[in-house]
């Protein structure tokens, strides 16, 4: 099975997803690509958590429309204080 995939730029908008990201996260609003904040609030807060200096990649997501967690995995894509992000979500993280 494919891992979920967002790309996530500096400023926290999604820039790129994958389909099975929305089948782990929900729905994306119709005609416009959201932030992730706006999208996944409580995705938002681990990346915020991440980018301010945590020492792991790997997180637990407790989303509601998910029973149960999701592991994600946060990888920089360049340089910087916020570099866009690659958040990866393994497919075998939803205990569904």
């Amino acid at each position: 099975m494919q891992d979920g995939i967002l790309v996530v730029d500096g400023k926290g908008r999604i820039r790129q997803h994958n389909p099975r990201a929305l089948q782990l996260l929900g729905a994306m609003p119709l005609g416009r690509l959201p932030t992730v904040a706006e999208y996944a609030p409580e995705l938002a807060a681990l990346l915020d958590k991440w980018r301010a200096g945590s020492e792991t990649t790997f997180m637990q997501l407790r989303m509601p429309r998910v029973a149960g967690e999701l592991q994600v995995h946060f990888v920089p894509i360049g340089a910087g204080p916020m570099p866009p992000t690659v958040v990866f979500i393994p497919a075998s993280s939803s205990s569904r």
